[in-house]
């Protein structure tokens, strides 16, 4: 079975990228053994010698017990097996065999040697459920685990989701997040080198389209949330680790090919018929083995995946699972000529088959035993992906495929470690690596336009539906977009083992540079507010500019860096042969460069300036402690502060938008000549105004964002109270698991517009301001707001005819102010939704997610001769994403939203829902709303009537249940040649409640970014609210992509 198992207080999870909230920093990719060794009589044994054997290498470590019979080996390779063998003169000799290690944890050993004349004592290692040092709750998975997980994309967070506080979101390019923390504050590694998104682009959290390492490449996982070991860094909500496999002293490769197709795959959801074309193939292989024998080894693999990927929203007429409203095929494809005959502009239409996508992953690495006391290891990785991507298509918008993207991400990592063993007592790890980063967006079209908005005027769309309309040529965010940054590491640290104590202590640094060039708007955005006057070339909309004052958008580019350097010191001290406590402290120094140009007007708009680099450090303390009660019971937990997360584009916003090397503005539709959306008109380009542009900046007194964390849990083993031993054999041998861990943010991140006073106040009490029509100034700046409680529970059981079986269960009550959705400042700033938008109010987070259930059965047993047949089941019923009914805040879009928000953040619909108490409320005038029983009917099956006459509350309501099971099914055959070589078929079904019934298994919710308006808003000279526009179109539907069954063939030869 997929096994959870409590890490070690020193688990190997590396951090996240450098940022403004503390750097990223290369984490632990070994593993270790404590141990102490006594006589038969129980006393402790100094000077005993101790040989650690890793037999597939021939590598052998040897330590010295000293005062108390302690010893400690750091810097092991993982997995094994391993030999351990204890001499000590006047004692018999001690061997154990078997010996695996864990990623990160640390393998504790009682070693009792017998009298002179005594045999020499062989034991033979088994797996623990759980490490006797670990101090915070976790998970750990092997190579076996790894290969029971269903993963259709080969994605290693398919792994790391069997973890309780875990959970993807399909709807969302599997985004992940941990303990109900956004995926930009998850830390993510693989070798000890970052490879989460550095910049933040990414809702995956990886900094590639697709994992950024071949399945087949893993050798463990860990995934840690509250590690109390100081080592840790470069996260908020969790951590996730990964090792890359190693060559030995045996030849080992591996050839795959997997295969998903339309036959593979569902196309009916609750009884309605969608389009989902499918055409994928993953193909690669491993090879690896000595070059030197007990020397130097190797190891390689590639990995190739070519396919299409379903589109799940579109105009009517489409098949789509999710329609937009007032938009049909027959309305983009007619517009989309006027746009070829008018403007010359290649419209491609809306596809309604499948988008393609690449992606190539290779690896090599080596180990070298350069001595028994030295070894090195050196990898290369390299991946690259491309990917169609829909723009403007959700809504009451379609996008024409002139609008969508060539998405292309390119990382290389270059890795070198090097592992020693001074003496007895001391050992050190020296690591350097390099990672570089392309991301490249290039329009389908091409980039000679501007984007081209029409609005279909009433009675135009085929579908009835008015209020649609089509986007052509470029979005605006690819009209000037390059992103390339690379980042160096390089991490010192050295273990002193003294009698009962093992001291560690670090020095890390990280370096960043970043070229980005992202100048939205820079070939203008044109609307028209008809077809007849898109015709005509009349932009009667107006147009939006931006640009560099220069009006070339290569002057906007910003270049930037952040160095982060870093100290720690820890004890581990063993003290009591029950007791070991881990305390330490880690200081961290984020310091970015100073190139933002300053902004005069700015400052004395304000009266601080806007180039404040962020120039800021943090104190980490951390405590931990584990305490063995007996040999069922363990008891574990602690409490310290985390730092990091925050992606760098953050950072970037600011030097990018300075306001003074950027400008923009609006040109009304009545001023502008005949467009023919190629060339922006001179009224645009000469209004640009150095300073008056919109600018992000960061709070001169920006501190790094934190969480203080707690946490407190227990291990059992053995049977179930009370019935254990009348239930039987299924009452018996159980493991179970409980965790609490509460969270405190502090210096949390937050954004506010500053041009925004607040003037006057709505009838239902939320602020009325004044702010700019054109420009916003919006700040990067902290809040201490944000605090969290997590339940969890586990328990799991293995019986002796192969099956294996495990259930869990958490509980996540998750609050903060900004859950910072987006790259953008003006995004992460309007589309948090709020009453009162400068400022913080805690309420329930994006990314909690209530109630988890998951289970587990895995059986596993060889049927036909030698050869294993295995199944593995996977299900998760968990609450469904939370979001907020808000109002329509349409009027007057051209320049200030009714409370006051400029145009960019009127559009995003995200003030809060005032609930009338009746249609007597004085707060409200109801007379637009033409059935008004149909109205409060709705508020009262919606259950807003639960808050009447209050705001209600952000985040306060939730979208569907999601209930998701998977399946693996493989059988190994003979593999004939070489010795021992095996074939394994393979039948992957995702989501198969789907395949059984369409009603089974839909992600039905309320889509990004995850509000519902319920009426159209207007506020009266006097302030009081008016309602119109009731019933709005729901933005509630079916994910296509994430509720359809599909499954997965494969062949796998291995040897």
């Amino acid at each position: 079975m997929i096994s959870l198992k409590q890490l070690a207080g020193g688990v190997a999870v590396a951090a996240i990228s450098i940022s403004i909230a503390g750097g990223a920093m290369a984490q632990q990719i070994t593993s270790s053994i404590h141990g102490v060794v006594t006589n038969s009589a129980g006393a402790a044994v100094s000077g005993a010698s101790v040989t650690i054997l890793h037999t597939p290498t021939g590598r052998a470590t040897r330590q010295v017990s000293g005062a108390g019979g302690v010893f400690d080996a750091t810097g092991l390779r993982v997995g094994g097996p391993y030999i351990v063998t204890v001499t000590a003169p006047g004692q018999s000799a001690y061997r154990q065999e078997d010996v695996f290690l864990t990623l990160g944890e640390t393998f504790p050993m009682g070693i009792q040697l017998g009298a002179a004349d005594a045999d020499e004592i062989i034991v033979t290692a088994r797996r623990t459920n759980a490490s006797a040092l670990s101090t915070g709750p976790g998970s750990a998975f092997n190579l076996q685990e790894i290969d029971g997980v269903a993963s259709i994309g080969r994605d290693f967070k398919d792994v790391a989701r069997t973890d309780p506080l875990v959970y993807l979101d399909p709807t969302n390019q599997n985004a992940i997040s941990i303990g109900g923390g956004n995926n930009r504050f998850i830390s993510i590694t693989v070798d000890g080198v970052p490879s989460n998104d550095d910049f933040g682009l990414n809702n995956s959290g990886f900094p590639t389209l697709r994992s950024p390492i071949s399945l087949d490449a893993i050798d463990q996982i860990a995934v840690e949330t509250t590690p109390f070991d100081v080592q840790y860094s470069g996260f908020q909500s969790g951590t996730i680790n990964v090792v890359t496999k190693s060559g030995d002293n045996e030849f080992h490769g591996s050839a795959f090919g997997f295969r998903r197709s339309t036959g593979l795959a569902g196309d009916t959801i609750q009884g309605a018929t969608v389009s989902n074309p499918l055409d994928e193939w993953t193909y690669g292989g491993t090879l690896s083995g000595p070059i030197i024998k007990d020397k130097l080894f190797f190891f390689g693999s590639y990995d190739y995946f070519t396919g299409s990927q379903a589109i799940g929203t579109g105009p009517a007429g489409g098949g789509f699972a999710r329609t937009v409203t007032g938009v049909s095929l027959a309305d983009v494809d007619a517009v989309g000529a006027i746009a070829q005959s008018t403007y010359g502009l290649n419209a491609l239409g809306f596809a309604t088959g499948s988008l393609s996508q690449t992606d190539e992953k290779w690896l090599g690495k080596i180990d070298w035993n350069i001595n028994e006391d030295h070894r090195a290891q050196f990898t290369y990785a390299y991946n690259t992906g491309n990917q169609v991507r829909v723009q403007n298509t959700f809504g009451n918008r379609a996008g024409d495929q002139s609008n969508w993207y060539n998405n292309t991400q390119t990382l290389k990592t270059y890795t070198g470690s090097v592992f020693s063993d001074w003496n007895e007592n001391f050992s050190t790890e020296v690591r350097v690596s390099y990672k570089e980063q392309i991301t490249q967006q290039e329009p389908l079209a091409g980039l000679d336009f501007g984007e081209l908005v029409v609005r279909l005027e009433p009675g135009f769309s085929t579908t009835g539906q008015d209020g649609g309309q089509i986007h052509f040529g470029p979005d605006v965010f690819r009209h000037a977009n390059a992103l390339n940054n690379d980042t160096t590491l390089f991490r010192f640290k050295g273990d002193y083992s003294v009698g009962n104590h093992l001291i560690t202590g670090g020095v890390e640094r990280t370096d960043l540079n970043v070229f980005n060039l992202f100048v939205p708007f820079s070939r203008g955005t044109y609307t028209f507010n008809s077809v007849a006057d898109f015709a005509a070339g009349v932009a009667s909309g107006g147009l939006f500019y931006q640009n560099a004052i220069t009006n070339d958008s290569n002057d906007g580019s910003a270049t930037f860096g952040v160095d982060t350097t870093s100290v720690y010191l820890q004890d581990r001290w063993s003290a009591t042969e029950d007791l070991t406590l881990v305390y330490g402290v880690r200081y961290e120094k984020v310091k970015a460069s100073d190139a933002i140009r300053p902004n005069p007007v700015f400052q004395a708009r304000y009266g601080f300036t806007n180039n404040a680099p962020v120039d800021a450090d943090i104190i980490l303390p951390r405590i931990g402690f584990n305490w063995a009660h007996n040999d069922n019971v363990t008891f574990r937990g602690g409490i310290g502060r985390f730092g990091g997360g925050n992606p760098n584009v953050w950072i970037s916003n600011s030097y990018s938008n300075d306001g003074v090397t950027i400008a923009s503005t609006f040109v009304p539709g009545f001023l502008l000549p005949v467009v023919d959306g190629q060339n922006v008109p001179a009224i645009a380009t000469g209004a640009l105004v150095a300073g008056q542009g919109t600018t992000n900046s960061t709070d001169p007194n920006f501190e790094i964002p934190s969480v203080w964390k707690a946490s407190f849990g227990v291990d059992l083993n053995g049977d179930i109270p009370f019935i254990g031993e009348a239930l039987g054999f299924l009452g018996t041998d159980w493991h179970a698991t409980a965790d609490i861990i509460k969270s405190t943010s502090q210096n949390a991140v937050f954004w506010r517009d500053l041009t925004c006073t607040q003037t006057s106040s709505a009838s239902d009490g939320r602020p009325i301001n004044t702010c700019d029509t054109n420009r916003s100034d919006i700040q990067l700046t902290n809040v201490d707001k944000g605090h969290g409680t997590i339940i969890s529970f586990l328990a799991e059981k293995s019986f002796d005819n192969g099956v294996d079986i495990r259930g869990t269960y958490t509980h996540m009550d998750v609050e903060d102010s900004n859950s910072g959705v987006s790259s953008t400042a003006s995004s992460n700033l309007g589309r948090n939704a709020t009453s009162d938008r400068n400022n913080a109010v805690t309420s329930t987070a994006n990314y909690e997610r209530e109630h988890r259930f998951t289970f587990n059965i895995n059986y596993a047993r060889n049927i036909f001769g030698d050869n294993q047949t295995r199944f593995t089941l996977f299900g998760e019923e968990r609450s469904g994403q939370p979001f907020s009914y808000t109002f329509d805040d349409r009027t007057n879009r051209g320049s200030l939203s009714i409370f006051g928000n400029n145009r960019g953040v009127a559009r995003r619909d995200s003030q809060l829902f005032y609930v009338p108490t009746g249609a007597a409320d004085p707060n409200v005038d109801l007379s637009g709303i033409g059935d008004q029983n149909a109205f409060f009917a709705f508020l009262e099956s919606s259950g807003l009537n639960e808050y009447a006459g209050q705001i209600a509350p952000r985040n306060g309501f939730q979208s569907d249940w999601v209930s998701r099971w998977d399946l693996r099914i493989s059988q190994e055959v003979p593999g004939f040649f070489p010795v021992g070589a095996k074939g394994v078929f393979y039948l992957d079904i995702q989501n198969i409640g789907n395949l059984i019934d369409s009603d089974w298994g839909v992600y039905n919710q309320v889509s990004f970014p995850f509000v519902e308006p319920v009426v159209i808003a207007s506020v009266s000279p006097t302030g009081q609210l008016q309602y119109s526009g009731f019933p709005r179109n729901s933005r509630k539907g079916n994910d296509r992509g994430a509720s359809l069954w599909s499954a997965q063939v494969g062949f796998k030869f291995k040897f």
